[in-house]
């Protein structure tokens, strides 16, 4: 009885389970276009496999695949798979954005999954994060009814700034403008942007300002001036220096602070001076001392007379002095006669600078009111001294103190002498 009872049970089961097995795979795997078909989309399986480089960088081409898996046991033929690229993605030309897969095979799934590959760019200025790609495969004729999906490619970016700088060389005391010429040139977009710069024991300095500026926005290949007024300590010794630049922004994906550090090189020169003094002449001979007051040594240093009215030169106008160190001093004589009771005389001095240019500096040298050439001393004379080197201005004073002085003896003189005739008497 029981027996007969579970064998009638299967044979219901049985009728009504051949029906449904016919009826869902007639549905499901008449035709693979179904796309708009729910069960056949669970079919159907696409993703990206990989991306190179992986994250692609902000204004490069990257490389990606696609797999398309079945998991039904039925196959149809004739179609593409296509790559539909909206921002911040872009064709690259002569990459086709299509991929001719024609039959999708039943079962065909995991290392026998159909692989097709596809090259697009990132567009410049793109914050880092992962953007959508639409992927749609569909069947040729019936793109309508294709089956869509969106992979993610992850995107990075490539910050990097061009700073060039308006004036590499600075002379030690001298205030001058600086302008930093900013210039992005890497793929990302950058924001809240803040620079400064330092040198190397402050040898050079911002003057009414501060060294950082605030910069809003500096996009992709743009360019910004930022000036300053600088200044060198005029204690500063001469030579290179390290100039250290420093770029801070805001990194939105990772909500954090980062940098571009650099470096760069800044020239410290000294001013190469000279003071010319009067010294001393002895008949027709002229003597002048010459000292280096600048901040570095002067190559190859001569002094020259140049002609000028009130002065007649009878010897060589220029005398070699070679290199005169910081701080030495040397003299140089010429042959010269006056013409005229001359105050000042004018000389020229050249020299080699650290850059190896030649300099001339032109120096008015002031003489006494009087030089006697005949005299050897005359070089220490005053301004006020006189053609025979001696002040009369007391003699004066002397006539009438002796005068005086005469007047009271032959006084007292007569006293005495009346006295005694008196006591003779």
């Amino acid at each position: 009885m029981n027996i007969q009872r579970i064998i009638t049970l299967l044979s219901v089961l049985l009728i009504f389970t051949i029906p449904a097995y016919a009826e869902t795979t007639d549905y499901t795997y008449s035709d693979l276009a179904k796309f708009n078909d729910p069960e056949v989309i669970q079919l159907i399986n696409m993703k990206m496999v990989n991306q190179n480089p992986d994250p692609a960088i902000a204004g490069d081409v990257f490389e990606f695949r696609v797999s398309v898996e079945n998991i039904g046991g039925l196959s149809d033929g004739n179609y593409i798979l296509e790559v539909n690229p909206k921002y911040p993605f872009e064709a690259v030309p002569g990459e086709s954005l299509k991929s001719q897969i024609g039959v999708i095979a039943d079962y065909q799934d995991g290392k026998d999954a159909i692989i097709s590959k596809f090259k697009l760019k990132v567009a410049k200025g793109v914050y880092a994060g992962d953007y959508p790609v639409e992927i749609m495969l569909y069947k040729v004729g019936e793109k309508d009814t294709g089956l869509k999906k969106e992979i993610y490619i992850n995107v990075a970016n490539k910050e990097a700034t061009e700073v060039k700088i308006s004036k590499k060389e600075f002379n030690a005391g001298e205030t001058t403008k600086m302008v930093f010429t900013i210039k992005n040139v890497g793929s990302a977009n950058l924001k809240d942007v803040t620079f400064s710069w330092n040198t190397a024991d402050n040898v050079l300095l911002p003057v009414g300002s501060g060294n950082s500026r605030y910069i809003q926005e500096l996009d992709v290949g743009q360019s910004t001036d930022i000036e300053y007024d600088v200044s060198s300590s005029t204690d500063a010794d001469p030579g290179l220096y390290q100039l250290n630049i420093n770029m801070t922004f805001n990194d939105y994906k990772n909500g954090s602070k980062q940098s571009i550090l650099t470096t760069a090189g800044v020239i410290i020169t000294g001013n190469t001076d000279f003071e010319v003094v009067y010294s001393e002449n002895q008949d027709n001979s002229y003597s002048f001392s010459v000292s280096n007051t600048g901040k570095i040594q002067a190559n190859s240093v001569s002094v020259s007379v140049p002609r000028q009215d009130g002065w007649t030169i009878s010897g060589p106008d220029t005398v070699i002095i070679g290199n005169l160190l910081q701080g030495d001093y040397t003299y140089a004589s010429f042959s010269l006669s006056p013409e005229g009771n001359n105050q000042n005389i004018t000389l020229n001095v050249k020299y080699t600078d650290d850059k190896g240019v030649r300099q001339t500096l032109k120096k008015v040298v002031n003489l006494p009111n009087n030089t006697d050439p005949t005299s050897e001393f005359s070089g220490l004379k005053g301004a006020n001294d006189k053609s025979d080197g001696l002040d009369y201005s007391f003699v004066p004073y002397v006539i009438v103190g002796l005068l005086l002085v005469g007047g009271v003896a032959y006084y007292i003189i007569r006293r005495r002498k009346n006295s005694k005739k008196k006591l003779d008497i």
